[in-house]
């Protein structure tokens, strides 16, 4: 699957450039590799709870920020205040 290569690509190029791939961040890429729509913090939350992950709501806008700070993920800003 194109999608499953290109995460793991990514993931390797984040080695490759020093960064540690922690268990968290595997995590959160795979589920953003099945949305099929922006999801928020809290929707990463209640998908990674449904997989029987549960990460705490701080360490998924961190990890969020690092993949933004990365060219990983965009940020969006919705009318109603969600990110």
């Amino acid at each position: 699957c194109y999608i499953k290569n290109m995460i793991d690509n990514l993931l390797s190029s984040l080695r490759a450039a020093g960064y540690r791939v922690t268990p968290i961040r595997h995590l959160l890429l795979r589920v953003l590799e099945h949305a099929t729509q922006p999801l928020s913090a809290q929707q990463l939350a209640e998908r990674l709870r449904e997989q029987r992950s549960s990460v705490a709501k701080t360490t998924i806008y961190r990890e969020l920020e690092f993949f933004r700070e990365r060219g990983i993920v965009d940020e969006l800003d919705i009318f109603d205040g969600t990110k």
